[in-house]
């Protein structure tokens, strides 16, 4: 996984990554840097036989040849278990001079994929190795039209796996005719009507 025309350096001290604050290399960055060599901010990678792992760094101390203010890139690291990982003095450290500097920046980019985003009632951290775009569009919504309730429902959570927009409407049911009583208000006798019908007589 090494960069075409990338410059490799040796670690003068071990670094254990998660822990140490600086890669402190062998050779003098001092002069390197004059050299246009490397820059004093980018990306390097650390790997000895067993784990890699890229790092930006965001500063050089020219004086005892380090690299420092880092913080991971990704991809992390190929076995995914280089948390706490020693890599000991002689390990390389790969760097990009600055030519190459864009093109690993572009490199340590995880590829994009289509959201596959779901919703649900606990969170989950996943496990993609890939990334989404700001203006990516997830699933929340689709065109199916809520249910009719009828009278005597019983209460659901339900179980599709998209949520409800805000101004749905469910459709109302609808009241049989034997559902339906008359109320009379008349100075006349009653008449008519069916069982369950209220009339009421005036003078």
């Amino acid at each position: 996984m090494r960069l075409t025309n990338e410059l490799v350096l040796t670690l003068a001290a071990a670094y254990t990554h998660g822990t140490s604050e600086y890669l402190e290399v062998a050779e003098d960055l001092s002069a390197m840097i004059l050299a246009g060599e490397i820059m004093t901010s980018g990306i390097v990678r650390v790997f000895d036989d067993e784990e890699w792992v890229l790092l930006k760094y965001g500063g050089v101390d020219e004086e005892n040849n380090r690299l420092t203010n880092l913080s991971p890139a990704a991809p992390r690291n190929a076995s995914d278990g280089a948390d706490d990982h020693v890599f000991a003095i002689g390990s390389s450290v790969w760097g990009p001079q600055a030519a190459d500097y864009v093109n690993e920046v572009a490199d340590a980019i995880p590829a994009f994929a289509t959201p596959a985003i779901a919703l649900g009632t606990s969170a989950a951290a996943g496990n993609a190795a890939t990334v989404i775009r700001s203006n990516a569009t997830i699933v929340a919504f689709d065109a199916t039209a809520p249910s009719t309730q009828a009278f005597g429902d019983s209460p659901s959570a339900g179980e599709a796996s998209v949520a409800a927009r805000r101004d749905h409407k469910h459709g109302m049911p609808s009241l049989n005719d034997d559902q339906i009583r008359k109320i009379t208000v008349s100075t006349d006798a009653p008449s008519g009507g069916s069982d369950g019908d209220l009339w009421f007589k005036y003078a």
